[in-house]
């Protein structure tokens, strides 16, 4: 049975999640060394591709639900998605690019 402020604790709950997820980040994604040929820190191209996975999956589901649910719908999301992968994307392609450089600057 839902009570009437569950809209209120759940935004109230948002920054606490946002810092969580962000922390979470911050601890697995910590590319910071001093060491040129570094083995720690060479996860992040695995997690990167395995979390863009999960995101891609996601977005597809959204996208099949929308167009289930109406064709008006489905367009709104479709744009939805581009809109916001354009920008993740040149991101990813960006940190990817970097990785490949440091790395041929590294054996090279």
């Amino acid at each position: 049975m839902r009570s009437d402020n569950s809209p209120v604790i759940g935004f109230a709950s948002c920054p606490g999640r946002t810092y969580s997820l962000f922390m979470l980040e911050k601890f697995a994604l910590w590319r910071h060394c001093h060491e040129k040929p570094c083995d720690i820190h060479t996860r992040s191209g695995t997690m990167i591709l395995i979390g863009d996975s999960l995101h891609n999956f996601v977005d597809g589901v959204a996208i099949s639900v929308a167009f289930n649910s109406s064709i008006s719908l489905g367009i709104a999301t479709s744009v939805a998605v581009i809109a916001h992968e354009v920008p993740r994307r040149q991101a990813t392609s960006q940190f990817c690019w970097k990785t490949v450089t440091h790395d041929q600057e590294l054996s090279g």
